[in-house]
């Protein structure tokens, strides 16, 4: 039904777990909505963020690789 949260599929239950457990936090956005990790054992960088259209329909958190300058571009200084 309309409003109802969707149930976590594998690939979002194992994204939360990462996010939660394994990357480390380097920085957010000034609205809390982006967020900026590192995976300490390759050193990647990753974006998890809420992007307009998930939010408002209450879907999952969208988790994407990144080089610095995009990370830079999203977050600023950090």
């Amino acid at each position: 039904s309309v409003g109802r949260l969707l149930e976590p599929d594998a690939t979002t239950k194992r994204i939360e777990k990462l996010v939660e457990e394994e990357l480390e936090r380097l920085a957010s956005d000034s609205s809390g909505w982006i967020t900026l990790y590192r995976d300490p054992g390759t050193g990647s960088l990753w974006i998890h963020d809420y992007p307009p259209k998930r939010i408002a329909r209450r879907g999952a958190a969208a988790t994407s690789s990144v080089n610095e300058e995009m990370a830079r571009a999203e977050i600023g200084g950090f």
